[in-house]
């Protein structure tokens, strides 16, 4: 009886990327919001929505195209440089955004965020080993 290793397929490892970057996502909001409410207790009235409020702001604008770009990304998943094509792909637009807005504070946790998912909780690419049966 022989054995078969499988490449894990673009769709799966995707799957398993975007459950852990909104997980990370919305740890890190959450972790800056209440630490940012710790600090400074900010009025209300400066913060319509509450700082947890932006990060439902933030999602769709950063998260969304990071998920697509991800995505884009999925075929390359066995290549060996991946995390820095995939950290630049990321963080290069906020980080430009960033140069160009000026002192944007709200911008510098989710270049961590980013940053933080890709070095620590990006997936590997698997290969599954199956046996023959006859």
């Amino acid at each position: 009886m022989g054995a078969e290793a499988r490449e894990e397929g673009a769709l799966r490892w995707f799957l398993r990327a975007a459950i852990r970057y909104i997980l990370a996502f919305a740890v890190g909001w959450f972790v800056l919001a209440g630490v940012l409410t710790l600090l400074f207790r900010p009025s209300y009235d400066q913060v319509p929505y509450g700082l947890l409020g932006l990060g439902y702001i933030f999602f769709p604008l950063f998260g969304v195209p990071s998920l697509v770009l991800l995505l884009a990304l999925s075929p390359l998943r066995f290549f060996p440089h991946l995390r820095a094509v995939v950290g630049i792909t990321l963080a290069g637009p906020l980080l430009f955004i960033l140069m160009i807005s000026g002192p944007g504070w709200l911008l510098w946790p989710l270049v961590v965020i980013q940053f933080g998912f890709v070095l620590k909780l990006m997936p590997e690419a698997r290969f599954r080993v199956t046996a023959h049966r006859r």
